[in-house]
């Protein structure tokens, strides 16, 4: 017998630049029964995420953005990011991680290496972040930061050169 849950019902609610859905999934729960849920999903696009390494300077480059639930919750809305955005159509995630890298701090990235493939907030969003790091210890090209942009400094070793542990910049 297959318990999987799976989808009876889908209903679009709202198409904006996120997408939210009415969807009527049929689960079994622990006692064996069948039964019904409507969920609230919230579709904002597949994203990638790069983390720009200056290996010259030995420093990460963040973005420092507002985000509108933070602003809505009357709470400071600046966060300090990692550059990303999300995947257009035709597009890979390399190539998301590249433009976004250029688009939000002005820096050109060397080889990249996929660290990791997430769900953020799976429980009503359906969005999978493909994070990037830089593949070798070339160093990114930084002139001209913008003033939006904090660099932070790092520690790693040329043996575990995957492994940075960031360190606010003072």
């Amino acid at each position: 017998m297959n318990t999987a849950p799976r989808i009876v019902g889908r209903k679009s609610a709202f198409k904006g630049w996120n997408s939210l859905e009415i969807v009527t999934v049929e689960a079994v729960d622990r006692h064996g029964e069948t039964k019904r849920h409507d969920r609230e999903v919230v579709d904002h696009g597949d994203a990638a995420v790069v983390l720009a390494v200056d290996r010259r300077r030995g420093v990460a480059v963040l973005v420092r953005q507002w985000r509108a639930p933070l602003v809505v919750r009357g709470e400071d809305p600046f966060l300090l990011e990692a550059c990303a955005g999300i995947v257009d159509p035709g597009e890979s995630p390399e190539e998301t991680a590249r433009r976004e890298a250029t688009e939000e701090i002005g820096a050109e990235v060397g080889a990249l290496t996929r660290v990791a493939k997430v769900s953020v907030v799976p429980v009503r969003m359906l969005r999978k972040v493909s994070p990037k790091a830089p593949a070798t210890a070339a160093p990114v090209s930084t002139r001209g930061w913008p003033a939006h942009c904090c660099a932070m400094l790092v520690k790693s070793s040329p043996a575990t050169d995957s492994k940075v542990d960031p360190i606010p910049m003072v």
